[in-house]
Parts: structure tokens; C-alpha cells; sequence
């Protein structure tokens, strides 16, 4: 999935072969043909990408659940006395026993179950954002892809025109045709990057249409800002985002909310939950009508729920230690894209500043040189090829400025990027 980074997506493979974007999307939005920008790009993920009803849905079912814990037993038909048959001596019973929960069960039950909901809720949050961020490193993918094929372009135009420059100086016998095969093979190299990347390009707009859940939806380029006005991050308010407010934080509060109450429910276990009710005897002989009220218990004298209890426990510290666990995790990954962040932004500003001004100038001169014959072939050759990997090293720097930044983005939970 695009340059190591994955999310699940739509099953290309299972749709229609009709169904693509232009099936899916509304007439006007097909007829318009807009920009696609990555805040667009973004509202369509969340308006047709399936995970996002899908984890919908699974809140719902988490809500029922909830709703069934804390539901009584239904009442059973119990007499506790036996049916007789027996002609004239002949006793029919009828009456119900009802299971009374004390010491608040169902309420603890119905409250654990809402933790697991509540669950689900920070889970629909946290699918969202993986999605988002994965969409984002992916449109960064193809505007890198636009803007490495701008550059390739520019390159082959140099290196054909330095090739052009090497025949008119063999034209004027100042050059032989050995000294023609490097700049070929250089400016025919050029050429082959190139075509690489436009089928690079062609499938990592598939694969951000996959992403968006709108399968043949890229077929233009996209529209965004890809280098400068960097984006600035805060380290404090980073850690402090991760370490409280992030989903996965959530989700392990929510975990030890929920261990919490099945403690407190383990502890109750032991006190037993009444059956009681009513019963009414009549017979064919009159006198053998009687009322009475059944009430039935456990005796907790064996199994107080020792070994559930102490499960409870180890589960409550257990959802504890968890916490702490992610929330080094979480400032562990916080640092390290930091650091890779501010790292990869200084190299692409030495590069925009000194190093891409340099090699422009630099080629320049030296095309000039060559041409005049004050330069030998060797030399004009290093700093050609200088000039190219330059720039496909800067085109690599700010690949990864623009990665660190985007997971950065992910860490931080945030809804709109750029």
C-alpha cells in the first residue's frame, strides 16, 4: 500500500467493474470535474469509505449488548411442587419464580458493557484517523510523483540539449563520436526515469483512490502545496496530546473503567440472587386449594468467586500497566518523527537555500564551458550528474519531511492537515 504505509480499504477485487467513482458519486460532483485537493479528498473518505459504517455499526451492536446486560431474567413457571394426577385426589399448581439481582449486578453488568461501547466509539475515532493519515501519505506520494516527473522533464531537456551541444562540437571537429556516448547515455537514462515515474504516478493514483473508498476516482492530478511554508510542530504540545488525549489513550481508560467494574462485580457474586414467588394448589376435592410463596438461594459457603476476584484484580492492574505501556509508546513515536521531522526540514532547507541554486548555476556555467570546449568531457560530466542527483536527493528529503509530518499529523489526531 503506497511506500509502506497500509490502512484496510474497499475490495477492488469484489466491486463491479462498473463501479468505480463515476458510478458513486453524485451527478454533480462528476459533472464538475474539481480540483482535487486533499481537504476534498478527505470529505469523500468520510462520506463513502466503508470502514467508517462499519465501525458504526459494531458501535451499535456494542450499544445493544449494553442495553441486554442490563436486562432481568424473564420469569420461569416454577411451583416447586409436583403435579399429581391421581383422580379424584387428583392436585394441579401453578405459579412463577422470578431471579431478583442484588447488590446492583445488572447495573454493574450494563455499566462494563458500556465501556466496551464507549470502546468502540474511540475506535470508529481511531480508524478515521488512520485512514486520514494513510490518505494524506499517499496524496504526498502523488505530488511527489507530479513534482519528480516536472523535474525528470527539466532534466531531459538539459541533458538533451548538453547532448545536442557535444554533436555540434563533432560537426566542428572538436569532438569525436566516443565522446558523444556518455552524454547519450545520460540523456537516455533521464528518459527512462522518466517513463518510470509516469507509471509510477498512474499506480499511486489508483492506490489513493482505493484509500478514499472511490476506486478510479484520481485521474488527474492533484492540487497542494508541496514545498514551502512547512508545517511547525510543538514538541510539549505533542507529548502532552499523546500522553492524555489520544485514542488509544482513551481506549485504555476506558479498558480500566471497565476491569474497574468487573472487580466490583466479581466481589458481588458471592451474594446470592434470590428466586421467589408465588403458587396456588387446586384439586377436584374441594380443601386441597392452597397458597404459598416460593423463595430459593445459593449458600455461599464453598465458592465465594475466590479465583474470580483475584482475576478481577490482575485484570485491573494489568489495564493499568497497559496505559503507561502506550503512553511511552505513544511519546516514543512522538519523538522519533520529531526528530525526523526537523531533521529531514533542515536538509531540504540547505538544499532550497544552497545546494539546488548552486548546482542550477553550476550546470549552467559549465554547459557553457563545454560548448566554448574550455571544459573537458570528465568534468562536464561530474557536475551534470551532480545536478541530477540533487535534485533527486532533495526530491527524497522533502518525501520524508512530508512523511514524518503527516504521522505527526496521525499522533496528533487531527482532523483537517494543510
Amino acid at each position: 500500500m503506497g511506500r509502506g504505509f497500509a490502512i484496510a480499504v474497499c475490495l477492488v477485487g469484489l466491486l463491479s467493474p462498473t463501479l468505480t467513482a463515476q458510478t458513486l458519486l453524485p451527478p454533480a460532483l462528476r459533472e464538475r470535474g474539481e480540483p482535487l485537493t486533499l481537504q476534498r479528498l478527505e470529505e469523500l473518505a468520510d462520506q463513502y469509505h466503508p470502514i467508517l459504517p462499519r465501525d458504526r455499526a459494531q458501535i451499535d451492536a456494542a450499544r445493544g449488548v449494553a442495553t441486554q446486560a442490563g436486562m432481568w431474567n424473564n420469569p420461569r413457571f416454577d411451583t416447586n411442587n409436583p403435579q399429581v394426577f391421581n383422580g379424584r385426589n387428583t392436585a394441579l399448581n401453578a405459579g412463577f419464580q422470578q431471579e431478583i439481582p442484588v447488590m446492583g449486578k445488572k447495573r454493574l453488568d450494563q455499566a462494563a458493557s458500556n465501556e466496551v461501547a464507549r470502546q468502540q466509539e474511540y475506535n470508529l475515532s481511531q480508524d478515521r484517523y488512520s485512514l486520514l493519515t494513510s490518505i494524506r501519505q499517499q496524496f504526498y506520494q502523488v505530488l511527489s510523483d507530479q513534482r519528480r516527473i516536472q523535474v525528470l522533464t527539466e532534466m531531459v531537456e538539459v541533458l538533451e540539449k548538453s547532448y545536442r551541444a557535444g554533436e555540434e562540437l563533432k560537426k566542428g571537429g572538436l569532438a569525436a563520436e566516443i565522446d558523444l556516448v556518455p552524454l547519450r547515455i545520460e540523456w537516455r537514462r533521464a528518459v527512462g526515469n522518466l517513463q518510470a515515474s509516469e507509471r509510477l504516478l498512474a499506480s499511486d493514483r489508483k492506490q489513493l483512490s482505493d484509500l478514499v473508498g472511490l476506486p478510479g476516482l484520481v485521474d488527474r492530478d492533484v492540487m497542494g502545496q508541496f514545498s514551502g511554508d512547512y508545517p511547525i510542530f510543538y514538541e510539549d504540545q505533542i507529548n502532552r496530546y499523546v500522553t492524555q488525549q489520544h485514542t488509544q489513550v482513551r481506549i485504555a481508560q476506558a479498558v480500566i473503567a471497565q476491569t474497574k467494574v468487573q472487580l466490583r462485580r466479581a466481589e458481588v457474586e458471592p451474594f446470592p440472587n434470590p428466586y421467589m414467588g408465588p403458587a396456588y394448589q387446586y384439586g377436584l376435592v374441594p380443601g386441597l386449594e392452597q397458597f404459598w410463596f416460593n423463595i430459593q438461594f445459593d449458600i455461599p459457603v464453598l465458592n465465594r468467586n475466590q479465583g474470580g476476584i483475584r482475576a478481577a484484580r490482575g485484570n485491573v492492574r494489568a489495564s493499568e500497566e497497559n496505559l503507561v505501556a502506550i503512553q511511552y509508546n505513544l511519546l516514543n513515536q512522538a519523538h522519533n518523527l520529531i526528530g525526523q521531522y526537523e531533521s529531514a526540514r533542515a536538509v531540504v532547507g540547505e538544499y532550497e537555500k544552497n545546494i539546488l541554486p548552486d548546482s542550477r548555476d553550476g550546470l549552467q556555467k559549465a554547459l557553457d564551458a563545454y560548448s566554448k570546449r574550455t571544459m573537458d568531457l570528465a568534468t562536464f560530466l561530474t557536475v551534470q550528474r551532480s545536478v541530477v542527483q540533487a535534485n533527486s536527493d532533495y526530491l527524497d528529503a522533502l518525501n520524508n519531511l512530508w512523511s514524518s509530518a503527516v504521522q505527526l499529523a496521525g499522533l496528533l489526531q487531527l482532523d483537517r492537515f494543510r
